[in-house]
């Protein structure tokens, strides 16, 4: 059973229906610049979350709702007279919300008027990071958990307060000196944002047996495939022993096939501006815009000759087989139709019988 949602009208989006997965693991939405994955992942974060809705989805069309249910739960969002409604009802779930660079928390209080007063903060004043975001943030980044060993945060409310800052801000010691988050790099803002919020999620309390909802937003933004590949293991892990739902839009080839297609997501946008939703989706079609026309293929058969190909082809094409992975039949023999050629349709054909019984 997963969380229904029906948006109406909201941005870009006429019409626009999907369930969200309620089984915790690792999700990820996925399709070209345009298709609307950050109107979704916000709108999806209204399940749990009161964002300002005319910050995140600017002056409402008409008619704009969202709508969710989550078994007997309900929720809506609707606009009235041009404006956005409070949300009526409330689907007993807890979750977190990362959103883009510009609705996203990573840089949310970022003042440059500030750095003369962080680089003068004294250490006293400053507690030590957690082991959780400490080790974590060292793994991810530099597959070292020690390499921020000298990481600090400023929790004092009476001094956040004085600063107007609205949640604690982080600093690293490098040769004597404390260095502000404002000046660390887009990466780590990033990642002390997410364990920071992770850290503090572990520690409240889940309604029934639903897992958190975790939603990401431009999840690869300013991190190297390395990092990436290691932040979505640190991912699966915590999912599992936590009970988390992640769901995180990307474009990174690297994060996809870490996936199985049962978990990717992909947004096809029509010429009519209608959406639709294909699940499963194997990695390279996912990210078929991004590779090279010989590159990144899910499943590569190679056969005898052009006849066997275009045999072969045909067989694809005729069992729809290609609406959500990406196939390069290959020739590499001589002329004419050998025994390999028939072995390889039966082959095809019995790929085709899996892969319905998987899907």
């Amino acid at each position: 059973m997963g969380i229904s949602v029906k948006i109406h009208n909201i941005k870009g989006i006429d019409d626009f229906d999907f369930q969200i997965p309620s089984e915790n693991g690792l999700y990820a939405l996925t399709g070209e610049n345009g298709t609307g994955k950050s109107t979704i992942i916000s709108c999806a974060a209204c399940s749990f979350f009161n964002v300002t809705l005319e910050d995140y989805f600017g002056k409402p069309r008409e008619n704009s709702e969202i709508e969710f249910k989550y078994g007997t739960y309900h929720r809506t969002i609707k606009s009235e007279n041009g404006e956005w409604m409070e949300p009526e009802g409330n689907l007993n779930i807890t979750g977190f919300f990362e959103g883009s660079i510009v609705f996203g928390n990573r840089f949310k209080d970022v003042d440059y008027s500030l750095l003369k007063t962080f680089s003068n903060i004294e250490k006293n004043k400053l507690q030590k990071a957690s082991t959780f975001i400490i080790e974590n943030l060292g793994k991810i980044l530099r597959d070292d958990k020690d390499y921020y060993s000298n990481l600090y945060i400023l929790k004092n409310k009476k001094i956040l307060k004085e600063l107007n800052l609205k949640r604690p801000i982080f600093f690293i010691e490098k040769n004597n000196i404390m260095v502000s988050q404002l000046n660390m790099s887009t990466g780590e803002n990033l990642l002390l944002t997410i364990l920071y919020s992770i850290e503090l999620r572990i520690h409240r309390k889940v309604y029934g047996k639903s897992p958190t909802f975790i939603y990401l937003d431009e999840i690869e933004l300013a991190l190297h495939s390395s990092s990436l590949r290691r932040l979505i293991s640190f991912f699966k892990e915590i999912s599992n022993k936590k009970n988390f739902m992640i769901l995180f839009s990307t474009h990174s080839i690297d994060i996809l096939r870490q996936l199985p297609p049962s978990n990717i997501y992909y947004l096809q946008l029509y010429h009519d501006g209608s959406l639709d939703l294909i699940n499963p989706c194997y990695p390279a079609y996912a990210a078929r815009s991004l590779e090279a026309s010989t590159y990144g293929f899910d499943f590569l058969f190679l056969v005898e000759d052009i006849l066997a190909k275009q045999i072969v082809e045909r067989i694809i094409q005729e069992k729809r087989l290609l609406s959500n992975k990406r196939v390069l039949v290959q020739p590499i023999g001589g002329d004419g139709i050998k025994f390999y050629d028939m072995h390889m349709i039966l082959l095809i054909l019995t790929w085709y019988h899996q892969s319905q019984k998987s899907e």
